[in-house]
């Protein structure tokens, strides 16, 4: 019996080991995973991407003209460099309804901001306020609603170049004589400004200057022909002529190169404004004196850049672009300055 027992012992004492064996060699058991961390919050966003990726501006010039391809060269320069995109949505004609209609529609689809050139002040002061309740800021450029709720104006002091256009013509004449003014609208704001600034230096400093006639040319070359023509004609006396818009000077050249208005180029003194290629010529060939020239290029990259700031928390000022009286003595060297003042 107690041989038996020492064998049972001896066999319990055995299968303990093996089964001590067997579990070291086998398998650990999983553990319990550990509990997850709980996710961060998530950030809020941002109002608008630092890098404008989602930013669509408009830009809605008074009409399709030339004199606005440095307006989208600034526009195309700034818009690249911030990384937005903008929409150029010009009126087909200059009818100041087509502008307000373009800008009721761009209101609607929600744009992020709106440069405007307004054809007629009284006219977008409304819309430029359904805009403002909407949150979309607007700036003007080239001409001004000063009395809307647009945020700044990027162009011309045209007054002020208009009262320079003025000094320049009447030093030229001599202080005395007959002049008239050649514009391109008869609404449009920042063309009567000019208007109004060169009466008054006429005014101020040369009463004996008289201003016999006012025309315009709907910055139409074709009606630009027959209406500076028709005005020649009426007036063969005039000593002196400003041109309000960029399309009035090209035309005058033209006229005077006909020989039936050869004795027109001795007697007149014309000024200009804006910097076509067909003015400049006119310059080097005699037929015109100077001509007010913009910086277009800086409107549109004011425009571009104050947007950009009014939609990523700053804030934006009007600034005076100023212009560059151009004459035969700085054709060849004012561009510089012009692009990059």
């Amino acid at each position: 019996m107690k041989r038996f027992r020492n064998t049972l012992f001896a066999f319990v004492a055995c299968l303990v080991v093996v089964t001590l064996a067997l579990t070291s060699c086998g398998p650990k058991p999983t553990e319990a995973p550990a509990e997850a961390p709980a996710e961060a919050p998530a950030e809020e966003p941002t109002e608008k991407p630092a890098g404008g990726e989602d930013l669509v501006f408009a830009v809605v010039p008074k009409i399709a003209h030339p004199f606005y391809d440095d307006v989208l060269a600034g526009l195309e320069e700034k818009g690249g460099e911030l990384g937005v995109e903008f929409q150029w949505v010009a009126p087909p004609t200059g009818n100041p309804a087509e502008q307000v209609q373009i800008l009721e529609d761009l209101i609607n689809k929600g744009v992020n901001g709106i440069g405007l050139a307004p054809l007629e002040a009284s006219s977008v002061e409304p819309v430029i306020a359904k805009a403002a309740e909407a949150g979309i800021p607007v700036v003007t450029f080239d001409s001004d609603a000063p009395n809307s709720e647009r945020v700044a104006y990027f162009g011309t002091d045209n007054r002020a170049a208009g009262y320079e256009e003025g000094k320049v013509l009447a030093e030229a004449i001599g202080g005395k004589g007959k002049v008239a003014l050649v514009t391109g609208s008869l609404v449009m704001a920042n063309l009567n400004e000019r208007i109004e600034g060169i009466e008054a230096c006429f005014e101020e400093n040369y009463p004996d200057i008289e201003v016999v006639d006012v025309v315009a040319t709907d910055d139409d070359f074709a009606k630009g022909l027959e209406t500076c023509e028709a005005m020649l004609r009426a007036h063969p006396d005039l000593d002196g002529i400003a041109n309000m818009s960029a399309t009035g000077a090209p035309c005058l050249a033209k006229i005077l190169a006909d020989p039936a208005f050869e004795d027109f180029k001795e007697q007149l003194t014309i000024v200009a404004f804006d910097d076509f290629p067909e003015t400049l010529q006119a310059i080097r060939d005699g037929y015109v004196l100077a001509t007010m020239v913009q910086r277009p290029k800086q409107m549109g990259i004011y425009v571009i850049e104050s947007l950009y700031d009014l939609n990523t928390g700053g804030s934006a000022e009007s600034v005076d672009t100023g212009i560059t009286v151009v004459t035969v003595d700085n054709i060849d060297t004012y561009k510089g300055g012009k692009k990059e003042d």
